[in-house]
């Protein structure tokens, strides 16, 4: 027979299970607000009203009950909350770009990509410029794992755009040693951070105590198989100027999205913006300042730089290239690959990432003054993309 402290435990234990059952289930469920209305399950930070609430400084006695009656269920240690407002804001048709016959196809786009929201989304952010990345800064960049006679490598970054594909320049997966088969690249790394810990940690302010720091530390990385590379078919690895460097790699097996693995947003909204003295992101774990490889992902931020500035330094370029850099401030050597990124803003409470170019070529060595480095330009390839995604 069970005392009454055994049985208190086990109902206790049967009612964390169920809640932990329904929490599970509950993510993009419909729900209905604390004030009577109709809403959906999702992530605090995909809310605007409810994360504006969130982020008052005191935060009331009504606005603490308001959040803590909002719940809805919970994502591993994240809770959810019953948002009523839509969180997919309508995404506005891209401009027809210049010199192209064709221009996205939207339609398509909207069924094979993820929307705003889930694309481009990160939860924390730190100043910009030339330093390290905060835990879960761009969760879509990932490592292209090679595989070398001197054993593992990591040469090239890329970014996540699809459960399914990740982008990359062509020209680190279409080398001459991988052509001759010295080097393979079996595997992609997502969700990392610190190449040299797994799990990665990073120390916080203890929101309790002002002047002490506590432990933060993310999910493993994951490490999933290369399923397919996808070259495309115009890039010509001995051409000087780089042009078509663009390629996908099918994964395996489908990416989870976490906080730590995420995709970001391809330019369909943004098609031939011009990137002219625009503050632009790059992010990767390329060579620093110091002459040596990063092992933390690094950030810096960087300017837009007319074309014709380009050409007068490299030569023939086109206008599927951006150039972007300052003096001191640029991306160099395992960076390739990488994202170039902008901050677009679909609504006043909606900002998002997206991909404006992928890490191709620079100047030697890096950050030389006058000297920008060159991206190809994401928008000139979406077409592209969607082919081979489709």
């Amino acid at each position: 027979m069970l005392n009454s402290v055994q049985l208190l435990l086990y109902f206790l234990i049967l009612f964390l299970y169920y809640i932990s059952l329904s929490s599970a289930q509950s993510l993009g469920q419909s729900c209905q607000t604390p004030d009577q209305k109709q809403g959906t399950c999702i992530d605090l930070h995909q809310c605007p009203s409810l994360f504006a609430i969130y982020t008052r400084r005191p935060l009331s006695t009504d606005d603490r009950s308001f959040l803590l009656r909002s719940q809805c269920g919970s994502r591993g240690h994240s809770p959810l909350l019953c948002c009523a407002l839509a969180i997919q804001p309508t995404t506005p048709s891209p401009p027809r770009p210049e010199n192209h016959q064709q221009s996205p196809n939207v339609r398509l786009a909207d069924e094979l990509l993820p929307p705003p929201g889930v694309c481009g989304l990160q939860y924390e952010e730190r100043i910009i410029g030339g330093e390290e990345t905060a835990l879960k800064e761009f969760p879509w960049t990932v490592l292209l794992k090679y595989s070398t006679p001197k054993g593992e490598a990591f040469n090239c970054g890329g970014s996540l755009i699809h459960k399914d594909f990740v982008i990359t320049a062509c020209h680190c997966v279409d080398a001459k040693h991988l052509r001759d088969r010295r080097w393979t690249i079996p595997a992609v790394r997502l969700g990392e951070w610190d190449v040299t810990t797994n799990p990665d940690c990073e120390e916080v302010d203890d929101d309790e105590n002002n002047d002490e720091t506590i432990p933060r530390c993310s999910e493993p990385y994951v490490d999933i198989p290369v399923a397919e590379i996808i070259r495309h078919e115009q890039y010509r690895p001995k051409v000087r100027y780089e042009t078509n460097d663009i390629a996908l790699i099918r994964l395996q097996q489908s990416a989870v999205f976490t906080d730590f693995v995420r995709p970001i947003c391809l330019p369909i909204a943004i098609a031939n913006k011009k990137y002219d003295d625009l503050l632009l992101t790059a992010a990767g774990w390329g060579v620093t300042e110091r002459g040596t490889t990063s092992h933390v992902k690094m950030k810096v931020a960087i300017k837009g730089v007319p074309l014709n500035q380009c050409i007068a330094q490299y030569g023939n370029l086109s206008i599927k290239q951006i150039c972007a850099g300052e003096d001191d401030k640029d991306v160099c050597n395992g960076d390739s690959g990488g994202p170039l990124m902008i901050q677009h803003s679909v609504s006043p409470l909606h900002v998002y990432h997206y991909l404006t170019g992928i890490v191709s070529f620079g100047p030697v060595p890096c950050a030389r003054k006058g000297s920008p480095a060159v991206y190809t330009r994401v928008d000139q390839y979406i077409d592209w993309i969607l082919s081979k995604i489709s």
